[in-house]
């Protein structure tokens, strides 16, 4: 195992740990599980965090991980109860917290492009008070939450029940799939769009979001 954590350290540099302290930050989300109960049944403390900062860089990881077996288990803000984004037999903890950031506003379109681990609350804040626009819905844990885990829980929320669930509002998607290819996801791609909502991270990296937008309410 030694060998292969050391595999991530060189492609990453300081972007990857195998510090105990670090790694046992990761051990847990928002719920209060005991490790006396968690601990028997799962291996929650991962063999080697990596912060990836770019698509590529995810890319690489999980040719790394495949070419090893590896599990990896995706992260961002980790603001869910259900443990779906802690480690269960170790492995790999693919921080993806770099990537964060809006990268195209197509205003014609009424679309935004933004990476995964963008919060809902400062995408949107940026979106009304720069562009006119708004999200059509978003979770009420917006302050903290990703759209990309928004994304992967198949999200339901604020707005939802004019717009439907998260993925109808997903015009495309960039995925990087367990064994490093990164490809382009649509409603028509073959695999669709619609496989990876609600997936959980387990068919793919979800790296941008291209989402469809309206226009600024006056109120709320």
């Amino acid at each position: 195992m030694r060998e292969k954590v050391q595999g991530i350290l060189k492609l990453l540099g300081e972007r990857a740990t195998a510090n105990p302290f670090e790694l046992a930050l990761y051990q847990h989300d928002l719920a209060a599980v005991p490790d006396l109960l968690s601990r028997p049944l799962f291996r929650t403390l991962p063999d080697v965090v990596a912060r990836p900062r770019t698509m590529e860089e995810v890319s690489s990881v999980l040719k790394h991980a495949a070419l090893h077996r590896l599990p990896v288990t995706p992260r961002a803000a980790a603001s869910t109860a259900y443990y779906n984004a802690v480690p269960v037999k170790g492995g790999i903890l693919l921080d993806v917290n770099g990537l964060r950031g809006i990268r195209d506003v197509d205003r014609q379109r009424a679309t935004v492009t933004a990476l995964a681990a963008t919060r809902w609350k400062e995408l949107d804040d940026e979106l009304r008070y720069k562009w006119g626009l708004a999200v059509k819905s978003y979770p009420t844990s917006a302050p903290a939450s990703t759209i990309g885990g928004w994304f992967n829980m198949e999200g339901w929320g604020v707005g939802s029940l004019q717009y439907g669930c998260m993925h109808r509002q997903v015009v495309r998607a960039e995925a990087v799939l367990p064994g490093g290819e990164i490809v382009e996801l649509t409603p028509d791609s073959h695999p669709p769009l619609s496989w990876f909502a609600g997936s959980e991270g387990t068919l793919g990296v979800i790296t941008s979001l291209e989402l469809s937008l309206r226009p600024a309410p006056e109120s709320e």
